[in-house]
């Protein structure tokens, strides 16, 4: 029974590929993403925290902006991230003036050995593990549609809608 009651579903989803992406999609990310959210084992800082830490150290002139877009989050979301970051005395902001006003941010001798400390748990190596076991085709077919995905212009489509 629950076989029949399966490949109904996946029948009823083959004929519906909108809704079934529209479900796969949040689920894919939450996934593979939600872990950011977490603490990192054996300290206070959650993954995204150490993702911002490692963002400011790559970067030479590190903004809240230019370090959001290296995270691939939000202005605000890395905003509140460095806050909190910043009361752990791991960051610090550098207001200065280059033309216009600008606040940099940079690691504190507290952030750098911190980050130290996390590196090697950063690895993205789940995401990674989980393609390798795709075929190559598959990962280009992947790619093209993600591509194609994100090459749409969502103004255009809430006019459609």
């Amino acid at each position: 029974m629950m076989s029949v009651t399966m490949t109904s579903k996946r029948t009823a989803e083959q004929h519906d590929p909108i809704g079934e992406i529209s479900l796969l999609l949040p689920r894919i990310y939450k996934k593979y993403r939600s872990r950011y959210a977490r603490r990192m084992n054996g300290s206070d800082i959650t993954v995204r925290g150490a993702m911002l830490l490692r963002a400011v150290s790559a970067l030479p002139q590190a903004t809240v902006g230019n370090v959001a877009r290296e995270m691939s989050v939000t202005t605000s979301t890395a905003s509140i991230v460095l806050s909190g970051l910043e009361r752990k005395g791991l960051l610090r902001r550098r207001y200065r003036v280059i033309g216009r006003s600008r606040t940099e941010i940079e690691l504190t001798p507290a952030g750098e050995r911190t980050l130290a400390a996390l590196r090697p748990a950063l690895d993205p190596g789940l995401l990674s593990a989980a393609l390798r076991r795709m075929t190559a085709a598959e990962r280009t077919k992947l790619l093209d549609g993600l591509r194609r995905l994100d090459a749409v212009d969502n103004n255009e489509v809430s006019k459609v809608s």
